[in-house]
């Protein structure tokens, strides 16, 4: 399924982009958000924030701790491809196999 998203704010001083998710969110999912922020430690480590907001539509609230549970699995995936590109400037191979099998 094709995913768009747009940038909402970009602050690249602060190391700060923000994007909502226009295409693609499932059918019970009114909203969608996220915020990643990267705060450098030293010359070669940094930790990386995410601040996911999803807007369940109003038929579908009672599938919030569901929703929290399934956020939390895929943000830590999604974090760890992200820490794969940027050690090694290379889609991670979970990764690049969505995209070879689109």
């Amino acid at each position: 399924k094709e995913l768009a998203e747009k940038i909402t704010h970009l602050d690249c001083s602060q190391l700060t982009i923000s994007y909502e998710i226009t295409k693609g969110r499932p059918p019970f999912v009114d909203e969608g958000r996220n915020t990643w922020r990267v705060f450098p430690h030293s010359e070669n480590k940094s930790r990386v924030t995410m601040a996911p907001s999803i807007q369940l539509k109003w038929w579908a609230i009672f599938m919030s701790p569901l929703m929290a549970l399934g956020m939390k699995h895929s943000m830590k995936k999604v974090l760890e491809e992200f820490k794969h590109w940027a050690e090694t400037g290379e889609a991670h191979p979970r990764k690049q196999a969505m995209i070879d099998h689109g």
